[in-house]
């Protein structure tokens, strides 16, 4: 198994997916805090 390392742009890709999600969770916490 190669490491992440040898595919540049799925790391990016993870990367941006990880930054996308924990936008959306923080922003479903957040919503969430208010509605209650």
């Amino acid at each position: 198994i190669r490491p992440l390392s040898a595919f540049p742009e799925m790391q990016t890709t993870i990367k941006r997916l990880l930054a996308q999600l924990s936008e959306v969770i923080k922003t479903g916490v957040v919503e969430t805090a208010i509605s209650q």
